[in-house]
């Protein structure tokens, strides 16, 4: 998902000011679908461990919670 800027302006964040022009666009968003096992086998190859985790119920989403081995 991205936002996309539909004029030129600045916005200040702090003290930094970040310039926009018509048309650029911010990456806000990366969505992929996997099963929880499938996520949990991935995070466990790079050094991760299921901690907790939250999912609707219908099992439509699900929120992890890892921590570093």
């Amino acid at each position: 998902m991205y936002l996309i800027s539909n004029r030129d302006h600045s916005v200040r964040i702090g003290s930094t000011a970040f310039k926009f022009k018509s048309g650029d666009r911010i990456l806000t968003e990366c969505s992929y679908k996997y099963t929880q096992e499938r996520f949990e086998a991935m995070a466990d190859r790079v050094g991760f461990k299921k901690v907790q985790s939250w999912t609707d119920p219908d099992s439509l989403f699900c929120v992890q919670f890892l921590a570093v081995e």
